[in-house]
């Protein structure tokens, strides 16, 4: 990737430092498309007038920003997207795993030198980074799957019902884990090895028993819309006739 954090006595003028940096955000209303015609032009000329600190060939990544409440937060780090733009093919590339990784955008810039730009290489990656994406996936949902188990015991506390029930009852009732049954990425992609993608069991995975939390189908559940949140947490509050 262009390197941006130049030293400030490196001799590099802080207008093209600022410009770089400012290269790789998108506007808002922005596709990667978009962004790229808008970067590509200034990218290269500051490439080409530079020559001393920079490649001919290179490539730019492209950020995104957080928000809350609708409002961006510029006090926080801006977002990696899976999109560079490379001139060594003059083209918007979409890099697989990119966010977490920049060597896969680094090694389709060798390749791309290279004349080498198959198929199969970026297939490859492709899968590898699925696999990675699916780990990450199930790691998140068996920690959802422990916050869902602790609001179910905290509600069996609350409920005047159930306080004739020992400590252990309760928790066995609102399926406690007292312990985290992870597993390795490795574990992990031999089991996926050769299985359909689509028959994953993200929830329990039960047929490696990797964990002993049950819990509802996490799969029907939209933990990003406020809405639906709150329509699952009244259904868990009923479940457990509070």
């Amino acid at each position: 990737m262009v390197r941006i954090n130049w030293p400030l006595d490196c001799g590099l003028d802080n207008k093209v430092r600022h410009t770089l940096c400012w290269l790789q955000y998108r506007n808002s209303d922005e596709t990667p498309e978009m962004w790229c015609d808008r970067i590509c032009t200034p990218f290269k000329k500051i490439l080409e007038e530079n020559p001393r600190f920079f490649s001919k060939n290179e490539y730019i990544q492209m950020y995104g920003w957080h928000y809350e409440d609708g409002k961006r937060v510029t006090s926080t780090l801006p977002v990696p997207s899976n999109y560079i733009y490379c001139t060594a093919c003059d083209s918007l590339v979409y890099i697989p795993n990119n966010m977490r990784d920049h060597r896969c955008a680094s090694d389709h810039l060798k390749r791309c030198i290279a004349g080498d730009t198959g198929y199969c290489s970026v297939s490859g990656e492709c899968a590898i980074a699925n696999t990675d994406n699916e780990w990450r996936i199930w790691l998140l949902k068996q920690r959802i799957l422990r916050f869902e188990a602790e609001i179910r015991r905290n509600q069996l506390e609350l409920s005047p019902q159930f306080q004739s029930l020992s400590h252990s009852e309760k928790d066995k009732l609102a399926s406690v884990s007292y312990d985290i049954n992870g597993i390795s990425y490795d574990t992990f992609r031999t089991s996926m090895a050769g299985s359909d993608p689509a028959q994953h069991n993200y929830i329990t995975m039960e047929q490696h028993d990797y964990t002993t939390m049950a819990g509802p189908n996490l799969a029907q559940h939209d933990y990003t819309n406020l809405g639906t949140l709150s329509v699952y947490f009244k259904s868990m509050q009923k479940g457990a006739n509070l």
